[in-house]
């Protein structure tokens, strides 16, 4: 190997040895910076993983129900990635205008199939997406149960469901000694007593939003894997009660439609294929859901006006306490200001007399 010999030679040595460490330098970055932004990218999964499987072991899950809960919480990131668009949005505290069009950009295909969300108008259905989630449901696993009482509107975004009848109902259809036999047999008969939900957009919910929660007359499972978006009946009652009695209405038409037909196509069915009737079942008549449905509205408005009423009540109390406190200084003040300005003090008109003595001043 020869070396350089000249001045010349050894000072491009030294520059091309100083270029070469930079540019090695540069790239050692590079590569660095890469390898972190993966390992943030995952290490946030990992975390959330590893925080499963702490719960899980500190309370004694059986294996069978820790498998489950792990595989649900890797589906659950593959759908949300560990973020609610809820909570990014009060987190970083976005402007009105901004958060509603992100919002109606994230729930495009659900605003655009539900029948629900197409009643509502502008700020109603901003309202409604701001509490909406993402829930994910696993193949062939209960999304709704037959005692589980139902709290939340779902709504299908993608995959599909299945509903069932449940004991209570087929109890009171007079077909509770068949249920052994359906579960035994896969007829077409039990077949025909099953819906298929599988259209974007279709609704799951109870028949009112204003009824105290309770079971529902037939049970939801997953066929496949499904998305699906709910909202708690709760936040919901709290929208109802900022909009009109006329959206408000038309909210729970909708909603008494799509668990009217559920139940209707679930419901046992008898030798001519009608419905069986039930003496203890409730009028599931348009006429007579509108009108529960329109009574609950007015009682809760009424409700509601009763309770801003005594707020105003209360206010107005306190302000007539404050303002007899008030007056009550008002001779000691007046006697004060008289004595240290060395001036006697002007008698009271006989009224204005009249009116301390009443109110008991000293």
């Amino acid at each position: 190997m020869i070396g350089p010999d000249t001045w010349l030679e050894k000072t491009f040595c030294c520059f091309m040895v100083i270029l070469g460490l930079f540019v090695t330098t540069q790239l050692v970055a590079v590569v660095t910076q890469m390898v972190l932004a993966f390992d943030k990218a995952n290490a946030a999964f990992r975390d959330a993983q590893q925080e499963y499987i702490r719960f899980a072991s500190s309370r004694n899950l059986p294996s069978e129900l820790r498998r489950k809960l792990l595989t649900y919480s890797m589906q659950d990131w593959s759908v949300n990635v560990g973020m609610e668009p809820g909570d990014i949005i009060r987190s970083q505290r976005l402007p009105t205008a901004l958060s509603n069009k992100m919002l109606r950009a994230i729930y495009d295909d659900v605003a655009e199939a539900s029948a629900l969300l197409k009643v509502a108008d502008g700020p109603v259905i901003h309202q409604l997406l701001r509490y909406m989630k993402v829930i994910v449901a696993l193949q062939k696993e209960s999304l709704i149960k037959q005692s589980d009482p139902c709290t939340c509107l779902y709504i299908l975004r993608q995959g599909g469901l299945q509903a069932s009848a449940s004991e209570k109902l087929l109890l009171a259809s007079g077909t509770g000694r068949q249920v052994t036999k359906m579960q035994r047999s896969s007829t077409w008969k039990q077949k025909m007593q099953l819906r298929m939900i599988e259209r974007c957009g279709d609704i799951i919910c109870c028949r009112s939003p204003y009824e105290p929660p309770q079971p529902l007359p037939f049970q939801i499972t997953s066929v496949k894997r499904s998305t699906l978006v709910f909202i708690h009946m709760q936040d919901l009652h709290s929208i109802l009660g900022m909009i009109g009695s006329t959206k408000a209405s038309e909210i729970c038409n909708i909603m008494a439609s799509e668990h009217d037909h559920i139940l209707q196509s679930v419901k046992p069915k008898d030798r001519s294929g009608n419905p069986r009737e039930s003496t203890a079942a409730p009028d599931t008549s348009p006429d007579a859901t509108h009108a529960v449905a329109a009574a609950a509205i007015q009682i809760n408005v009424s409700e509601q006006r009763i309770a801003a009423l005594e707020r105003d009540v209360d206010a107005c109390i306190v302000k007539m306490q404050g303002l007899v406190r008030d007056a009550k200084c008002i001779p000691r003040m007046v006697a004060e200001l008289s004595r240290r300005k060395g001036r006697p003090m002007q008698p009271m008109p006989r009224a204005a007399q009249k009116a301390v003595d009443e109110m008991g001043i000293r």
